[in-house]
């Protein structure tokens, strides 16, 4: 992925996640790409995350709580572009409900 495809929170937290899960590791910049191995023209990036634990404990409660929201958004979404599409499918004219055909009445004639 490069770094137009993605924003920075985004990014902050690959390279975050990355630091937790490689220790000392060294983190390289090869142009747009983020990598533990070197390249030719690499820089290493600092990733040291200075968050404590409980700040990085509810950072992740609130990214569960924040795709759990979207899940829920874009099920929402589903259903009433799903309901908007078969409302379309339905005649736009609907003929009104036939009624019941009235005996017809003889008149008494004296």
């Amino acid at each position: 992925m490069t770094m137009t495809m993605l924003n920075k929170p985004a990014v902050a937290l690959m390279l975050g996640l990355a630091a937790m899960s490689a220790g000392a590791q060294s983190v390289y910049r090869c142009g747009s790409v983020y990598s533990p191995s070197s390249c030719p023209q690499a820089r290493i990036v600092e990733v040291d995350d200075g968050r404590s634990e409980a700040q990085r404990s509810d950072a992740q409660l609130l990214a569960a709580n924040d795709k759990r929201l979207g899940n829920d958004l874009q099920r929402e979404r589903l259903a009433r572009d799903a309901a908007e599409k078969s409302a379309a499918k339905a005649p736009a004219h609907a003929k009104p409900a036939k009624r019941a055909h009235a005996t017809k009445i003889r008149w008494f004639k004296p």
